[in-house]
């Protein structure tokens, strides 16, 4: 949800790297590294989702169908929404 409230609450979960300008994620992980938050929908619904998926739908909106979020910078824990990109899925 692209809202500036859910924008705030992701970037508070953060430590900025002031060499890389990494947003790094200082909560939940999976297994295999990458930063975890719950989402609520507008419907209620509560899910996991991977933080950089989350920092990109809060700052861009929804990843088109086919596509996914990567970090462009290659850290696992980066939400920087300008180190985000989409790739083919």
């Amino acid at each position: 949800m692209q809202t500036t409230q859910e924008q705030k609450r992701l970037l508070n979960c953060t430590k900025v790297n002031e060499i890389t300008g990494c947003y790094i994620w200082t909560r939940k992980t999976s297994i295999d590294g990458y930063g975890q938050t719950m989402i609520k929908e507008s419907c209620g619904s509560v899910h996991l989702e991977r933080a950089h998926h989350a920092s990109y739908v809060a700052f861009y909106g929804e990843v088109p169908q086919g596509k996914k979020v990567r970090q462009g910078c290659g850290n696992s824990l980066c939400i920087n929404p300008e180190h985000l990109e989409l790739v083919v899925s």
